[in-house]
């Protein structure tokens, strides 16, 4: 028997190889760091690969996971070739902070693979600008100094870019748009600021200005926007006018070479006359002191002009002939001969004028005199194109010398600007303004305004409570809620009290679900983000775990980690630590905004922290840092309140902000951090020389710096130190980004470095709280903005760049430069010293989050926000 066996091919039948491989490379972007763990957009793109073994293009489901609420949604990607990465991008908008997860599958038409591992990342997206100031039903806006500012942030407090948008009085855009930005971190201060170039605004106009928050290219959708009228000058008070005669002045000259007297300085000699010109060997100096007793007891000076007289060239003096004078340092020895006073002599004159003329504006000078009292006023006069000796102040002279003061006399200090309230549960925030005219002058670290009288006013204006506050904003409590009332503020000083100023009305009001779980979840969070630094938790999920309020700040807390582990072990590569904290909030007011469906806590968290270098060895070293950071902690309020409904649910902490970005910056103008093409062209950073590798361990001290320590220099070097470590937690913010005011103020109050003379915005001036015309804070460029005070102490030799760690002494300010900008933008002041390294550096210093007077170098360094640092020892 026989078979025939026959084969039959039918097409399309083959078996298939199996279904597709499971995705695997599951990312979700964009993404800042390498760990890729936390996303700067609330529309992320999320993303796997995976292969087909038949080479089918595939189709992808993402299911993603809200953690909070357990909503799913599902993403599609289709048609990816196989191998390729798939790519869906979220639509909608994603909680902002929040915890979310992912997972996908793909299919080719015929099977589909297994689902994939779960991906999880926070969301760490820009928020919408806030507290855009000028701001109040009038926004003024300092027509000399016009400044626009707003908060931009995100949950992680990281780095967030402000974007301007201007519109000039008649609506139209101003290009370019962006007009202008900048970075604002929440590590220096949540605030963009934005000074309009010179002559941009007009007196009475009306403009409209927006902002926008963005990192790298991702924006905020919302705007914030605001409009604001340029006010009128005010019309100062008539000043009235003293004279001081040659009675009033001190006169000594001398010649000015260094080898005029037999190949040595020559002596000054007192007289009645002041003699300049001559030539060579000849030439003359004179130094005048002038004695303003005669001015009146805090008055402020207006206008101080030097009048010499006829001068003995009269009427043939040189037509070219010119008399300058000069400011003369306070390192003047106590019995200076003629070349000590040219030394001591700033080059750029304050003032010059036709030698048959001789009438010189002797500008701020006077105030600057009139500031450091204990320092005597003196002014160095010398001659130019005057071969000749000419003499001034003769008694038989036509016109007499002297010195013509106009001021105002002190008196009662003006109304506060501008006082808000924010209503909370039983008690309320009120925040104000000093008056623009405080009414008297004030020497030194004098305060003219004694305290503020804050009265919480009833329905009927009948006030129910009077109390005497020294800052700018209390938290009164003690109030009923549902029933209305207002505040008033009126400044108080030695000569007087001023208007008051009344706010809008107010309703204290229980907040939904009771404020405890809020005032917990507040400071939970503060101290787990501690825990974090000092090891006591491994990572957000086991802080977040152990705290009973943990639900309220993972979102916040995930966003926030990697940065922080990264900075624990930054400091533990150099043997360094966080070893404790203790923290005490005080006064607390926990408000509920039925608008916005939110809880925010103000709170003042005081404490100390422990830091140590060489941590756990034998040459371990301890340093306590006092802290101090008032700011609002922002939560959502939870579904259940949100309904009505009395299921129990968690409120989500959604950011924290510093208060004085928080509350607007109504206590002055801003540090400028944002700038248009222009005035960033003008921006710089460290210069050559000036800085030295941040990792460095340590070096030999130069020769240089041996000789520098040695001389004994007027400017007290560690008492800078002292008085910023002193003061870093009491002194008052004058300023929304104060750290360059604070510098400056410990380098002339705590060192006792010299005020420079000059025109406000010139980086070769140096000065504090001028008030001439307008009655606005005022300080030059270079007291109170970090690039104009890096340029001023260096262009003017008023400082020696340390060379290594070894060299780095308490009491020198340090100038950080921004990694992304290449400019500086931060300023602070070296408090302590423990070791020759990052390591053992600590510094003092002013910004919105933190008021610290012994933070850690290394802590500074680690985010790797700052591409070089500065170490500067002030000279004079």
């Amino acid at each position: 028997m026989s078979f025939l066996l026959v084969l039959v091919a039918i097409p399309g039948t083959a078996m298939a190889a199996g279904p597709p491989q499971t995705p695997v490379k599951l990312k979700a972007g964009p993404v800042e760091s390498t760990g890729g763990a936390v996303v700067f957009s609330d529309k992320p793109t999320l993303k796997a690969t995976a292969t087909d073994p038949d080479g089918d293009a595939l189709n992808y489901a993402f299911e993603l996971l809200d953690e909070a609420t357990q909503a799913v949604h599902t993403f599609t990607a289709e048609k990816v070739p196989s191998g390729q990465e798939a790519k869906a991008v979220v639509t909608g908008n994603l909680r902002n902070p929040g915890v979310f997860k992912f997972r996908v599958r793909a299919s080719d038409g015929a099977s589909t693979s297994e689902w994939s591992g779960w991906k999880q990342f926070t969301v760490d997206a820009p928020l919408a600008p806030t507290e855009l100031t000028p701001r109040g039903s009038t926004p003024r806006i300092d027509p000399e100094n016009p400044v626009l500012s707003g908060v931009v942030s995100r949950p992680s407090g990281r780095p967030v870019t402000g974007k301007f948008f201007l519109y000039d009085e008649a609506g139209n855009p101003v290009e370019p748009r962006p007009y202008a930005e900048g970075i604002a971190s929440s590590s220096e201060s949540p605030r963009v600021s934005l000074r309009l170039p010179d002559n941009f605004v007009k007196e009475g106009k009306t403009y409209r200005w927006r902002l926008q928050a963005c990192v790298e290219w991702v924006c905020n959708e919302t705007f914030g926007d605001k409009r604001f009228t340029v006010p009128a000058t005010p019309s100062a008070p008539t000043p009235q006018t003293v004279t001081l005669g040659k009675d009033k002045l001190s006169i000594a000259t001398g010649r000015s070479a260094a080898d005029a007297c037999s190949g040595k300085p020559c002596p000054l000699d007192p007289g009645s006359q002041v003699r300049v010109g001559g030539s060579g060997a000849e030439e003359l100096i004179s130094l005048v002191k002038v004695n303003m007793a005669a001015l009146p007891a805090r008055a402020r000076i207006v206008s101080a002009k030097l009048n010499l007289g006829t001068p003995s060239c009269a009427p043939g003096c040189p037509g070219a002939g010119k008399v300058a004078a000069h400011q003369v340092k306070a390192s003047l020895p106590d019995n200076p001969t003629g070349h000590d006073v040219l030394a001591s002599s700033l080059p750029d004159p304050v003032g010059e004028s036709a030698l048959d003329d001789a009438r010189i504006d002797l500008g701020g000078l006077a105030n600057i005199w009139q500031n450091n009292p204990s320092t005597a006023a003196s002014l160095a006069l010398t001659a130019k194109n005057a071969a000749d000796t000419v003499a001034f102040g003769a008694d038989g002279a036509p016109e007499k010398m002297s010195v013509v003061l106009e001021y105002l006399a002190a008196g009662p200090p003006g109304k506060v600007p501008e006082i808000s309230a924010r209503a909370g549960e039983g008690g309320a925030l009120a925040v104000w303004a000093p008056p623009d005219d405080l009414g008297a002058h004030a020497p030194e670290e004098q305060k003219v305004v004694q305290d503020y009288e804050l009265q919480v006013l009833d329905t009927y204006d009948t006030p129910e409570r009077t109390i005497r506050v020294k800052d700018l904003r209390a938290v009164v409590t003690g109030l009923n809620n549902t029933k209305s009332y207002k505040f008033r503020v009126r400044a108080r000083t030695a000569y007087g009290v001023g208007e008051w100023a009344e706010s809008k009305v107010f309703t204290p009001a229980a907040v939904p679900g009771g404020q405890q779980r809020y005032l917990d979840g507040m400071r939970q969070y503060a101290l787990s983000r501690e825990g974090l630094l000092e090891g006591k938790y491994s990572d957000a999920e086991q802080a977040v775990s152990t705290s009973s309020q943990g639900g309220t700040f993972r979102s916040v807390l995930y966003t926030e980690a990697e940065q922080l582990l990264a900075t624990r072990a930054y400091g533990a590569a150099g043997n360094a630590a966080q070893v404790s904290t203790q923290m005490n909030p005080v006064d607390t007011l926990v408000s509920y905004s039925p608008n916005e469906q939110t809880v925010t806590v103000r709170t003042t968290l005081r404490g100390t922290t422990v830091y140590a270098n060489d941590y756990g060895t034998g040459a371990e070293k301890r340093v306590t840092n006092t802290f101090v950071r008032t700011g609002d902690f922002t939560f959502t309020l939870p579904p259940s309140d949100k309904l009505g409904s009395t299921a129990d649910a968690s409120p989500t902490l959604v950011q924290s902000v510093a208060a004085l970005g928080a509350d607007g910056p109504i206590i002055g103008i801003e540090r400028v951090n944002a700038y248009t093409a222009e005035q960033a062209r003008q921006l710089q950073g460290l210069g050559k020389d000036q800085s030295f590798p941040l990792n460095s361990t340590g070096g030999k001290v130069s020769e240089t710096k041996k000789r520098v320590a040695a001389r004994l220099w007027p400017v007290n070097n560690r008492n800078i130190g002292v008085w910023a470590a002193e003061k870093a937690p009491t002194e008052e913010h004058e300023y929304g980004q104060d750290c360059t005011n604070f510098i400056s103020k410990a380098i002339r109050h705590g060192g006792g470095a010299e005020e420079v003379d000059g025109d406000r915005e010139s980086d070769k001036a140096w000065w504090e709280n001028r008030k001439v015309k307008l009655f606005w804070r005022k300080d030059s460029y270079t007291w109170a903005a970090v690039v104009n005070n890096h340029r001023h102490f260096s262009s003017q030799g008023r400082v020696y760049w340390e060379k290594t760690y070894d060299e780095v002494t308490v009491g020198d300010s340090m100038y950080w430069e921004s990694k992304a900008k290449k400019t500086l933008t931060h300023a602070s002041i070296v408090s302590q010293v423990t070791a020759p390294s990052q390591y053992g550096i600590y510094y003092a210093q002013h910004n919105s989050p933190n008021h610290d007077t012994y933070k850690p170098l290394w802590q500074g360094l680690a985010p790797g926000n700052y591409s070089a640092l500065g170490f500067a020892f002030v000279l004079w």
